[in-house]
Parts: structure tokens; sequence; C-alpha cells
């Protein structure tokens, strides 16, 4: 059985299955979680965004429930060291070298991370690539998952961690 890391950009999906589904439809992390259960045996899993103050508090309470360590910085710490991409990337090489992982499945369709996507794959470490809108270029590096409507919330499924992502995202 696979051991999955799972890396998410939350607001690059945020963003691009906006884009894709429109503003209302919002990705629903538990039905990811158990797409990706299907795959394999999941080890770690880190949601990466940021928040204004506190506005985020609940969608992180949300994420740290359903299993994720969340990593959540302020816009303006952002500002001032950089994008979420390092710290990512980051995680990834740590948890690949204790090999505590053997799958690595990054959430975003940000085309800056494709040198950590060359070095897992000379390094013979499985990868997938999930979201919304994914570029050629990693599309022809790795598999991916192209974020489908079965994955988003229902209009009645409650909404206050992604109405916390959207306004922390604005």
């Amino acid at each position: 059985m696979k051991r999955l890391g799972l890396y998410l950009d939350v607001n690059n999906l945020y963003y691009t299955t906006s884009r894709k589904f429109g503003d209302r439809r919002k990705l629903s992390y538990e039905r990811l979680l158990d797409y990706f259960r299907e795959i394999g045996e999941i080890k770690v899993a880190y949601a990466f965004g940021t928040q204004r103050e506190t506005e985020a508090s609940t969608f992180i309470y949300c994420l740290r429930k359903m299993g994720f360590t969340p990593r959540f910085r302020s816009i303006h710490e952002l500002k001032m060291h950089g994008l979420w991409n390092v710290g990512l990337t980051v995680e990834v090489i740590k948890n690949v070298l204790a090999e505590d992982v053997d799958t690595v499945v990054i959430g975003s369709s940000d085309i800056s991370l494709l040198p950590l996507l060359d070095w897992l794959i000379a390094r013979g470490v499985g990868v997938m690539i999930c979201g919304s809108g994914v570029s050629r270029k990693l599309q022809a590096v790795a598999p991916y998952v192209e974020i489908p409507a079965s994955f988003l919330q229902m209009s009645e499924e409650k909404d206050e961690e992604s109405q916390s992502i959207e306004e922390t995202s604005s």
C-alpha cells in the first residue's frame, strides 16, 4: 500500500476551484481525503494557507479535526517572507528523506512547484498533482487529478470553513 503525503496549497485550490466552478462552489476537503484514502495510507497531510488576523480560525480548526496539519501565516508575514511554496517544499523534502512517504500529492496548480516535482521524480518518489486548471507542464511531469464536481461541498453543507478561507483570500 502506498504511503501518501498530502501537501495542499489551500489558497491555490480555493482560487482555481472557484474559477472553474463559480464563486459559490467550495472544495470539500473531506471528499478529497476520502479519494486519496482509496489510493493509499495517508501518513501526513499538510494544509498551507494565509489569513488576516484570526478570520480563518474556524477553517483551520476544521482542517485540524480532519487530520491535516495546518500551516497558516498572516498575509503580512507572507509579504515579508515570500510564498508558502518554500515551506511546502521543505515539508515534502523532510518527509521524503525521513522515508515517511513514498508518494507525494501536491494540491496546487502552481507551476513554480515544478523543480520540486523534478527532484522527487529523480529520486523515484511517486508524485501526483491535484488541482483545477492544472497546467500542461505539470500534467506532462506527473499524473494529475483534475478536481471534479464530486469533490465540492453540496449547497446545503455548512459553509463556515470555506467562508473563512474566502474572507482571507480576498
